[in-house]
């Protein structure tokens, strides 16, 4: 809901003997004008410049007396791509939707009250690769887990994130997967310190198509993973 607005009328010149300057500031923001002399044929636009004051109410999510957010952790489904893609600058709608149908039900999202507003997601890839590659297609397959992406909305707690992840390396352990990676790139803090946090373990930093990456693993034979939340 907004508190209050006020508008700018002014005129614009294209020509590229004009330069503009800043002659006041909105939120930090600088509004332009431009002047100077023109040498040849000009086109004067008028128009109108809204701005708005106040803010915006926070989105109140359903709590428990405990003050903490009411959301449950569930598998994927396809109706769930519009939301995960919408939320990402890399994600394409067909990969989305083919780790949802192929990833051992390990793609999880987390869903607010009664509308099941979604506020996150956790993807996970599967690899089936030779436990003995000497042997080639006469050695048995291992499963192993890659982890593609986790999201969480801003108005919920970064803990819910966590839970993603713990959940869907648990769908993951459930179906018997070995081993799970990750590459993170170096100027990702916050998500290397997220998939610490889950019990990743950092190995080295490599260099790939250009960008460096901190190689994470997890055994999950070895490790605990519990979101202490039930996945429906």
């Amino acid at each position: 809901m907004f508190a209050s607005c006020f508008v700018v009328s002014y005129s614009a010149t294209t020509c590229r003997h004009h330069r503009q300057v800043p002659v006041i500031r909105y939120k930090n923001q600088p509004l332009f004008v431009s002047f100077g002399r023109c040498l040849g044929p000009r086109r004067t636009t008028r128009f109108q410049l809204v701005a708005t004051t106040g803010t915006v109410k926070p989105t109140k999510w359903p709590k428990d007396e405990k003050g903490n957010i009411l959301w449950t952790l569930r598998r994927a489904t396809k109706s769930d791509v519009s939301f995960i893609v919408s939320h990402s600058e890399v994600l394409t709608p067909s990969l989305v939707e083919s780790l949802v149908e192929n990833s051992l039900e390990s793609c999880l999202v987390a869903q607010v009250g009664e509308e099941a507003t979604l506020v996150g997601y956790s993807l996970f890839a599967v690899q089936r690769v030779p436990v003995n590659p000497e042997k080639g297609i006469e050695s048995p397959l291992q499963v192993n887990g890659l982890y593609v992406a986790s999201f969480h909305l801003p108005s919920v707690p970064s803990e819910i994130e966590e839970k993603l992840i713990l959940g869907s390396l648990k769908m993951l352990k459930q179906k018997e997967c070995l081993v799970v990676s990750a590459d993170v790139a170096v100027e990702e803090t916050d998500k290397a310190s997220l998939l610490e946090k889950c019990g990743f373990l950092r190995g080295n930093t490599v260099e790939k198509e250009g960008s460096n990456f901190i190689e994470y693993r997890m055994n999950l034979v070895a490790t605990n993973v519990d979101p202490q939340k039930k996945i429906v």
